[in-house]
């Protein structure tokens, strides 16, 4: 890491070559040997930021405006020397920032609550600016509506791209975010993107590790775990129900019945080695931390208190979170899991039909679905339980698709190939069953493999696809069967 912060530095010192003729030869010397990458310790690099902007002030008479992005990157990935990356990060920014005469101002752009950072405890005059900063008497909050596009930003975008028909897309798949003040604004990377190659994808999810995220989420407790898993599922039926349809215009999907949303305090202070240190995390830093990541959103309460309501954004991160779900649960389920659906793709539907109800209630031990019969998650939990397992096959050789249109209806869940060696597509109809008994939820699988057919949900494949599985589904609670 500290080779590659002398590099940059050494590029950064290579765009300001011409100093060197009016500098006195003692910061000749050091600002040559910053350039030519040959400092020893780290006292010269530490200060290397702060006599730059001297060498600046004396060359223009200016004082500088120096900007750093991620500046708590290095401290997510200093694992096993997290203390020394932390001082000397601490050094470096206080040596910009603390009263120096040479300096108008910095801006700090990262992930984490960026006042109550260690790195930054140096830092005089420190004002941060977080998506969810209390409005002002004149119900503005500063900087609020600039974390993203805002809605006429994206009509005026798509009025210039001629593409006016794409706004309800938008809106479901890269909105959702929300601030203090109620606007609601739009990942900006998703939408130029989508903009560009003139597609509807998941651009941000793709865009970087969530290593952190992930790890932190294994480390949840149970409890934990099914507060996450409440609030995809609620998440998953508000889009079946078109809830979200509105977002953008003029209500809030906090303000449906249906949302579950996670009701937590923000941390004010949280720094990545305590995620690490910590043998269990609890919601608040988890929470924290996805909120900070963009992974959850704000949903405006009329009176801020200590506590802030967090529910999923979009479409684009709620397919990250369905990713994630067996990472939630564990690995030790998921070699298990991987071999059952496996089973189809090599057509052994005798395993599948045999195993899955099985496998099914293995895992359904894990959570208690009683709570969710009592609100209008219950119809959609065994679809979401599903697509959840289904999603570690969306990526190079197969297309996920859930409730997308085909033939005359919106089939469950589809399997698509996209690689041409795949041949085989499995296309997946639940049913849920109010009965346990054997021949009622026969009955019921038999009446989704015929919806398949009536509806003709085997239409608009791609040539590559010689075969097709067809897998009807009944649940009831804890109780699956399979016909196939």
């Amino acid at each position: 890491m500290l080779d590659a912060i002398k590099e940059r530095i050494s590029d950064l010192y290579e765009k300001y070559q011409y100093l060197i003729d009016i500098l006195p030869n003692s910061d000749k010397e050091k600002f040559v040997s910053i350039l030519n990458n040959n400092t020893t310790g780290v006292a010269l690099l530490n200060n290397a930021l702060s006599n730059l902007a001297r060498y600046l002030k004396k060359c223009f008479g200016k004082n500088s405006i120096i900007l750093i992005d991620e500046y708590d990157w290095p401290m997510e990935n200093s694992r096993g020397f997290y203390n020394k990356a932390d001082n000397f990060f601490k050094v470096m920014y206080s040596s910009i920032a603390k009263e120096n005469k040479y300096v108008h101002k910095i801006l700090f752009v990262g992930t984490l609550p960026l006042g109550q950072s260690s790195l930054l405890s140096g830092v005089n005059n420190l004002v941060t600016y977080p998506m969810h900063e209390r409005p002002n008497h004149f119900d503005r909050a500063t900087f609020s509506d600039t974390f993203g596009f805002t809605e006429e930003e994206i009509k005026h975008l798509l009025k210039k791209k001629h593409q006016d028909g794409k706004l309800k897309e938008l809106r479901l798949h890269y909105n959702g975010y929300r601030t203090s003040t109620g606007v609601h604004i739009y990942n900006p990377h998703s939408v130029i993107s989508c903009l560009e190659k003139n597609a509807i994808d998941n651009y941000w999810i793709n865009s970087g590790s969530a290593t952190t995220l992930v790890e932190a989420l294994k480390k949840c407790g149970s409890e934990v775990k099914e507060r996450l898993h409440n609030i995809i599922y609620s998440y998953f039926y508000c889009q079946r129900q078109d809830v979200v349809e509105s977002v953008g215009q003029d209500e809030s999907v906090g303000q449906d019945e249906s949302v579950v949303s996670l009701d937590v305090g923000l941390m004010p202070c949280l720094r990545y080695n305590d995620l690490d240190t910590k043998l269990e995390i609890e919601i608040n830093s988890l929470c924290t931390l996805l909120y900070y990541s963009g992974y959850l959103t704000m949903i405006p309460a009329v009176h801020i208190e200590a506590n802030v309501k967090l529910v999923i954004p979009n479409r684009e991160v709620a397919r990250q979170w369905i990713l994630w779900i067996f990472e939630i649960i564990g690995m030790k389920q998921c070699t298990k899991t991987n071999e059952i659906y496996e089973s189809l793709f090599k057509k052994d539907i005798v395993t599948f039909c045999n195993k899955f109800p099985s496998l099914y209630m293995e895992l359904m031990s894990c959570y208690d679905i009683a709570g969710l019969k009592k609100s209008k998650l219950y119809e959609s939990w065994y679809h979401i339980f599903v697509l959840g397992a289904l999603a570690m096959y969306h990526g190079v050789e197969y297309r996920v698709e859930s409730n997308r249109e085909a033939g005359d209806g919106r089939p469950d869940v589809r399997i698509i190939p996209i690689n041409q060696n795949k041949t085989v597509s499995i296309t997946y109809e639940f049913k849920r069953s109010d009965n346990e008994d054997s021949d009622i939820m026969k009955r019921a699988t038999k009446d989704a493999l015929n919806q398949i057919f009536d509806k003709r949900y085997r239409m608009n494949l791609p040539d590559h696809v010689k075969e097709i599985v067809e897998v009807g589904i009944a649940f009831c609670d804890k109780v699956a069967f399979v016909s196939a």
